[in-house]
């Protein structure tokens, strides 16, 4: 286990990037009940200095994740998601894999999903989106997909997994999506 200074507020809560707010609530919940003055399992592994500096840290965290606008300002500072003034998506400690910008295509959310090391199962079973929705967007089969208000919603899920700034790649693929409507529409 890293020393507390070390850790993340993702690692203080024990929960990934991607965890909705049930899950921050949860973990904050356990964390609150694991390390209070009242349990009696971490008494004899912390001091009472100590407990206080963890509780600390976990109030920051729960404090950071109930704003949207701050949990974003924190993975930007992080380098969790990049800036969306320069588009530019990596995850911590690596170098920018990708540059994703204007119409986003689903041959260049395949190649972000390959190059974490994802495979379409992992995916599906990490958003709880269908194998085929996932084919059918990262292949632009765009008359498979569902209305536009799922697909919208597919590719937040699609994002936050990847760890991707959501609004552009959600803006970015539904211009192409756009774009594809009124050729057909014609």
């Amino acid at each position: 286990m890293k020393p507390l200074a070390e850790q993340n507020y993702y690692e203080v809560l024990e929960i990934q990037q991607t965890a909705g707010w049930r899950d921050i609530q949860r973990a904050y919940d356990l964390a609150q009940t694991t390390y209070s003055g009242a349990a009696m399992a971490s008494m004899p592994l912390f001091t009472p200095k100590e407990r206080a500096e963890i509780i600390q840290k976990i109030e920051e965290a729960y404090r950071i994740f109930q704003d949207p606008d701050k949990k974003r300002q924190y993975d930007i500072a992080c380098g969790f998601i990049a800036d969306s003034d320069t588009n530019r998506f990596q995850a911590r400690g690596e170098e920018a894999v990708t540059i994703l910008e204007g119409e986003i295509h689903g041959s260049a959310l395949r190649q972000m999903r390959e190059q974490q090391g994802q495979s379409l199962q992992d995916m599906a079973s990490q958003t709880r989106i269908n194998v085929a929705y996932l084919h059918a967007i990262e292949d632009e089969q765009m008359a498979h997909f569902p209305a536009e208000a799922y697909l919208r919603g597919y590719l937040r899920q699609y994002a936050s997994a990847l760890r991707l700034d959501i609004r552009v790649v959600t803006e970015g693929y539904l211009q192409r999506y756009h774009t594809w409507q009124q050729k057909t529409d014609r």
